[in-house]
């Protein structure tokens, strides 16, 4: 149940950690060379959504070749300060047809970080942050079930960011969590936790290591994660995480000076609920997808960003903790998702 969330802080943590600390530090970078922060808003309604490493590239334009003209408005973004607080919302649709099973999720959230501790053993101060998110999920069976129509997520997480240099940086998160059809309060309450490693030796490059624990509601209780971010110039970005791959590239910048990008993807994705089962009984439903996706983005950095996405789910199942009913492996299908956020 608390895998997704506990990767989406991750990644977000590592992101804003890229820029968000130093506007704390006594060294702090002026705002209009900061690198791009990124997602995430905590508490996305998918296990590994297929843009949780790269919400927002973190990459910032220079005036060369042809978009010199574009970028004589930069001054605009220079005075911009960085934001440390976002709001997101996101849906994502999967059809029945003949799969056997659509899905409907939305997703509604909000963070915030904000300073903390400067530790006198630590060259730059801590980072922390709080984030609430509430997912409903709606489900149509082409079969008889009793699972329930509907579920639903609510949660906050706590964040810490503690560089200990320039290179590397320690990231946690703790993250108590409800997820319910409503009809049943056992089990319905589950805390995760993480925490990991991050080292960027220069702006190119970025390593990521750790663990998660994933409370007592998942068959895995503590799982390893891993993997590294490439940029081989302003306009692409490679991430080659576990569980999840994409590759994006930045194609151009307007007279608006939004950034515009395509991408392609293939990764992990699920949840988990607990549910009331045959009989009145209580269980905990657990679904998995694996997917290939692409999609389309438009950024302006520390304002907005919205993306279109479309994408092949397979491998598809859902299963019970406590076996109450038998095992369902849908069909594969493709998939439809939007975000917004600001």
């Amino acid at each position: 149940q608390s895998m997704p969330i506990i990767f989406a802080v991750f990644v977000s943590a590592a992101i804003l950690s890229a820029g968000g600390t130093d506007a704390f530090s006594q060294n702090a970078v002026p705002p209009h060379r900061q690198q791009s922060s990124a997602e995430t808003v905590p508490s996305t309604p998918q296990l590994f959504s297929p843009n949780l490493f790269t919400e927002e590239p973190k990459l910032q334009f220079t005036a060369s070749g042809k978009d010199s003209n574009v970028l004589s408005g930069e001054s605009e973004e220079k005075k911009r300060p960085p934001k440390f607080w976002k709001i997101k919302s996101d849906v994502n649709y999967i059809p029945s047809g003949g799969s056997g099973l659509g899905m409907t999720r939305c997703n509604l959230g909000a963070s915030v970080m904000l300073p903390g501790l400067h530790l006198p053993c630590m060259n730059e101060r801590s980072l922390v942050g709080i984030g609430t998110a509430f997912t409903y999920t709606a489900f149509d069976w082409k079969r008889d079930t009793v699972f329930p129509k509907q579920a639903y997520k609510a949660g906050f997480d706590f964040m810490l960011i503690q560089p200990f240099n320039k290179q590397w940086s320690f990231m946690g998160t703790a993250m108590p969590q409800w997820s319910s059809d409503g009809k049943t309060s056992s089990r319905s309450v589950n805390c995760s936790a993480m925490f990991g490693l991050r080292y960027k030796p220069n702006s190119r490059w970025e390593l990521m290591f750790g663990a998660m624990y994933l409370g007592e509601n998942s068959d895995i209780p503590v799982l390893p994660f891993g993997g590294l971010v490439y940029h081989p110039d302003e306009n692409w970005q490679v991430d080659l995480m576990i569980p999840q791959v994409k590759v994006s590239r930045r194609f151009c910048v307007d007279s608006r000076l939004r950034e515009h990008w395509c991408y392609i993807g293939s990764g992990f994705n699920g949840g988990s609920w607990a549910v009331q089962s045959e009989n009145g009984r209580d269980d905990v439903a657990m679904y998995q997808e694996f997917n290939v996706t692409g999609g389309y983005k438009v950024v302006r950095k520390n304002l907005y960003s919205c993306c279109l996405e479309a994408g092949y789910v397979f491998g598809r199942k859902m299963k019970f903790d406590k076996h109450t009913q038998s095992t369902c492996r849908p069909d594969g299908a493709f998939m439809l998702q939007a975000k917004f956020e600001f």
